[in-house]
């Protein structure tokens, strides 16, 4: 009998191959076997995926560290763990147009937005939803390069750190942007405002734990990643105003406020930014 992953001989009595490791399978499919490997799989306490959401919660640190370093077999890698945040996100996505999009407060600033044009951002953002969200990478990786970085981290190491951030509290705001999204969808945009803050702050403390930074030192390097993240993100919505014009999905005109100040055209700016949260 030979191994069905590396073809190496095996005994009749081996339950694991000893060249490859995989685990003998001799029983034919079954709906049974097939759920009993997912519950194993994914409930797993050695699953790369559950440690990775553990210490990613706990110990940041350990996990950007370890792929920073080399060593890359016990965590999901950045590219992995932001390939299911995307796969959940589009679930939100789903959930968001069948429950809750005729139910969103889009002039959330009274703002005097047009109800058209909010119409439109929004469709914009869950149609490429997983561009924006990718945008915000670089963004983060370079507020975090300029802020946070005792250990000389370079730009595609910040840009690890970077994935895992977004990737990680994306998966963590999943189940309550579904139950926001489908029992109390009109306050989705309180809530994206709310997990905007929590996502700074967790950054925070993933460059905190990673650069062993203590002290004052942690607010006044927070502050400053604050602002030059939120530049970023309001300039990574302004770009995106630009190539909805350039594309013809938006007018310029569908940015001008119905209150006609300045208040308005800055709370209409701040709307839009909102409108690409997760």
């Amino acid at each position: 009998m030979n191994c069905k992953n590396c073809n190496d001989r095996l005994r009749l009595d081996f339950m694991f191959c000893p060249g490859c490791g995989a685990k003998v399978v001799k029983k034919r499919l079954t709906f049974k076997g097939l759920f009993a490997d997912i519950a194993e799989r994914v409930f797993n306490l050695e699953n790369s995926f559950y440690r990775t959401l553990r210490d990613m919660t706990l110990r940041p640190e350990k996990v950007i560290l370890k792929y920073v370093e080399g060593t890359r077999r016990r965590y999901m890698a950045p590219m992995n763990y932001l390939g299911l945040a995307l796969a959940l996100s589009g679930i939100a996505i789903l959930a968001m147009r069948k429950f809750a999009l005729d139910k969103l407060d889009l002039n959330f600033f009274d703002a005097g937005i047009k109800p058209e044009t909010g119409d439109k951002l929004m469709n914009a953002v869950m149609e490429y939803n997983s561009i924006i969200f990718i945008m915000y990478i670089p963004v983060m990786a370079f507020a975090g390069w300029l802020t946070f970085n005792k250990r000389g981290h370079n730009i595609p190491e910040y840009t690890v750190t970077s994935i895992y951030v977004l990737s990680h509290i994306s998966l963590l705001s999943f189940l309550p942007n579904l139950i926001i999204t489908i029992g109390i969808p009109q306050f989705y945009m309180t809530y994206s405002f709310v997990f905007l803050g929590i996502m700074i702050l967790y950054a925070i403390f993933v460059m905190v734990r990673t650069h062993q930074y203590k002290g004052i030192a942690i607010l006044g390097r927070g502050l400053l990643f604050t602002i030059f993240f939120l530049v970023g993100y309001v300039g990574v919505s302004v770009l995106l105003d630009i190539v909805l014009i350039l594309t013809g999905i938006l007018d310029w005109k569908d940015f001008v406020p119905q209150m006609q100040d300045a208040q308005a055209v800055v709370s209409s700016a701040m709307n839009w930014a909102s409108y690409s949260l997760w």
